[in-house]
């Protein structure tokens, strides 16, 4: 993901009837990003706006704290469901696949930095 800081224009921001805007300048902006459109309940909205606060972070780190926190989940959720499939497979097993795909891995990095 390229991140890069960009100088530009105002931009107006719609929040309920009220119509925010503040300049870009020196604002980090994600390529290839997409705009997503979340519903969440008052408290969760609070709790969270208050801890980015209390953190030291800004309106704009939100969606960093979103996209951040969706990755950890999904990673989360792929580590379960790979536990899940694997609780019948002998540790032994498990052990020796795991190991025979850091030795590909790693073989396959030094190759390619050689």
């Amino acid at each position: 993901m390229d991140v890069r800081s960009i100088d530009a224009e105002p931009m107006a921001c719609y929040t309920d009837m009220c119509i925010n805007v503040y300049p870009l300048k020196g604002a980090w902006v994600m390529d290839n990003s997409v705009r997503w459109s979340l519903v969440v309940s008052k408290d969760t909205d609070i709790a969270l706006r208050t801890f980015l606060a209390q953190q030291g972070m800004r309106k704009g780190d939100l969606s960093k704290f979103v996209e951040e926190a969706v990755r950890w989940r999904v990673l989360d959720r792929v580590v379960a469901e790979t536990k899940a499939k694997n609780a019948r497979v002998p540790a032994k097993k498990l052990a020796a696949a795991i190991d025979e795909a850091v030795h590909s891995v790693r073989a396959e990095h030094f190759r390619r930095d050689a």
